[in-house]
């Protein structure tokens, strides 16, 4: 079994630097998150908190919601997640030549679970160490973008460390979980014919449920900044709303996922570009990746985009500077954006050698070499677009609610839709994307496509 764990490696490394990488990321800003809030239970914190001005706990507050969970813990989770159940879907049929050359199915969940578990752990302690040096640094930072007005003492602790560690591995764990038990029952034969993802529509039960719930909990959180009679916090609640509405379409991302982009992208019609029909097929028929490229863009352009809609339209509406509100909106989510990036480009990157194959396939009969050329740039467009789209739609319902809120006080009825960082985040992740997936798809093209398709 061990020989069969080197072999996954040595013949597929990109499935194993993929989801290395994009925990590494996770587990930087996890862990940096979590020396700080362990670091305020310190009694050198205490002291320096007790000294504080009034409103301190109220900000330490809102930097828990929306810095450590919203703009850390739920990209991560999202990342973590989606990166190992893509990581076992893609790996399906080697799962099958490891029960035709004797594998239990109990060896394989338990050699692919502790797959995950190495890499996971190897990878949080190389982020935790990466995070030490910029403890006090990133502390200093975030007190200076509010109005404590205090230097608030971190260091390292043995509980931030387990509590990343566990963080990391058990989200890791959790994304290849079922997925394991799915590679588990694979049969001996299916070694021997290529499996295709399926491509239908499925909505699962327990998907359904979960939106239902985050988005009764959004609804919720609507109703009460709508009600609410102080500005700060309703446009808190205004975040858990748009928050909300990320998480549950996050959730039913394999039913809203493929309709949308076969919706939009339809509207090009393929006699016009041969190009886009590829690049279009190519993410249609690799919903799974196409899903966990998506979903953690979305959430990094969403938050961005629904934090700056807010804060513009209480500028335009009160008719007030709001430069620090836009320098707090960078510090709480860039984290999110580059978690989000890293964790979409990682996806791409990982189900490189599945697109090196249909490539070859393509060029084996007779596809135009332009056309090729260009269809790595437009399946990076693709994502990039998607995820803008979605993350704009929710950021407008959020704003929405938001000047709903401000009418009810009395201001004029003045929404603002804000998507310049939204917009930035999609243009950036596009050139990662598209880095990801075009330097691969060069180097496979020039090799010949016998070598190409003798090595799958």
């Amino acid at each position: 079994m061990i020989r069969l764990l080197l072999s996954d490696i040595r013949t597929d490394a990109r499935s194993f630097i993929g989801p290395f990488v994009s925990t590494v990321v996770c587990s930087f800003w996890v862990a940096l998150a979590a020396f700080f809030w362990f670091s305020t239970r310190t009694p050198a914190a205490i002291l320096a908190l007790a000294a504080a001005p009034d409103g301190t706990s109220n900000t330490l507050t809102q930097l828990t919601v929306f810095l450590l969970l919203m703009g850390i813990a739920l990209p991560s989770a999202i990342v973590l997640s989606s990166v190992g159940a893509t990581k076992v879907a893609q790996s399906h049929t080697r799962y099958a030549r490891w029960r035709l050359a004797g594998a239990t199915p109990g060896q394989v969940f338990g050699g692919v679970l502790a797959q995950f578990a190495i890499l996971s752990l190897a990878a949080a302690i190389v982020g935790i160490l990466a995070a030490l040096p910029l403890i006090q640094v990133g502390a200093n930072y975030l007190m200076s973008v509010t109005d404590i007005g205090i230097i608030l003492p971190t260091q390292p602790t043995w509980s931030s460390v387990v509590a990343t560690c566990a963080f990391v591995v058990g989200l890791s764990g959790l994304g290849a979980g079922l997925p394991s038990l799915r590679a588990a029952r694979v049969t001996a034969i299916e070694a021997l014919q290529e499996t295709a993802e399926r491509t239908e529509i499925r909505l699962r039960p327990r998907s359904v449920v979960g939106a239902g719930v985050v988005l009764t909990a959004g609804i919720l959180c609507a109703v009460g900044a709508i009600n609410e009679r102080y500005n700060g916090s309703a446009s808190s609640l205004v975040m858990l709303f748009g928050c909300a509405v990320l998480v549950a379409i996050a959730l039913l991302a394999s039913a809203v996922f493929p309709w949308f982009v076969r919706t939009w992208t339809g509207l090009i019609p393929a006699r016009l570009s041969t190009a886009w029909y590829l690049a279009r097929h190519g993410a249609l028929a690799r919903l799974t990746a196409t899903t966990s490229t998506i979903t953690p863009f979305m959430i990094g352009a969403g938050l961005l985009s629904i934090y700056y809609s807010a804060a513009t339209t209480w500028a335009a509406t009160s008719r007030q500077e709001q430069n620090v509100a836009l320098l707090q909106g960078l510090v709480l989510f860039i984290p999110a954006a580059v978690i989000a990036i890293t964790g979409s480009v990682a996806t791409v990157f990982m189900v490189g050698k599945t697109r090196d194959r249909d490539t070859a396939l393509l060029r084996a009969t007779g596809a135009p070499p332009h056309s090729l050329a260009l269809m790595p740039v437009l399946e990076a467009l693709i994502y990039a677009a998607t995820a803008f789209f979605l993350s704009a739609a929710v950021a407008l319902a959020a704003v929405l609610v938001y000047a709903a809120f401000l009418a009810r006080q009395g201001y004029a009825w003045s929404p603002q839709l804000d998507l310049r960082a939204g917009a930035v985040v999609s243009v950036l992740g596009f050139i990662g994307l598209l880095l990801a997936i075009g330097i691969p798809t060069q180097i496979a093209n020039s090799k010949s496509i016998r070598e190409t398709l003798a090595a799958d």
